[in-house]
């Protein structure tokens, strides 16, 4: 198998092994109930990117290719921005952040 059999071996190593002991472990020694993990962290995680995933995958079908550079540019664009800002607004920002950003949106309008 060459190089993908060396990347593959790796890979089952890593999943038999730090991929699933370490988290384990962790939360074991922190006293961070799995329940909280998967409600603060693994659900949002998969809301924020399985919407866009399913974009790209839809686009991914289409013939891509056949249209103009600059249509490629935009609608490649707007995916990121459909994977970036979901993401930034539900992983990264705090809750008083989202709120701040809320309170000057709509003071201008």
């Amino acid at each position: 198998l060459g190089l993908i059999g060396v990347a593959l071996g790796t890979a089952f190593a890593l999943l038999l092994t730090n991929h699933w002991f370490i988290p384990w472990h962790g939360l074991k020694r922190l006293r961070y109930p799995y329940r909280d993990l998967f409600r603060k962290v693994i659900v949002p995680c998969y809301l924020a990117f399985g919407v866009p995933a399913l974009l790209v995958f839809s686009l991914a079908k289409t013939n891509l290719e056949a249209m103009q550079p600059f249509l490629q540019l935009v609608i490649s664009s707007a995916l990121i921005a459909c994977i970036l800002l979901p993401s930034v607004w539900f992983l990264i920002l705090e809750p008083s952040q989202r709120n701040l950003i809320r309170k000057r949106l709509l003071s201008r309008s």
